[in-house]
């Protein structure tokens, strides 16, 4: 368990969980898959979003 990264969510205590398919908070219910959770945590913008996640296939896909 770890604190909720979310800035909405004063966590005290350790309520968010990473599994294999995403996240939830037991705190504040958030919940959702990995590409939730980058939309999200960068307050819903999705071309940041997007951009991320191609740089990243790109690198996946040349081995780095």
């Amino acid at each position: 368990m770890y604190h909720c990264p979310f800035p909405e969510h004063d966590d005290k205590n350790p309520s968010f969980m990473v599994h294999e398919k995403g996240y939830y908070c037991y705190g504040c219910q958030k919940k959702g898959y990995y590409w939730s959770f980058l939309r999200d945590y960068n307050f819903g913008c999705d071309k940041e979003v997007n951009h991320d996640i191609y740089i990243n296939e790109i690198m996946v896909k040349k081995g780095g």
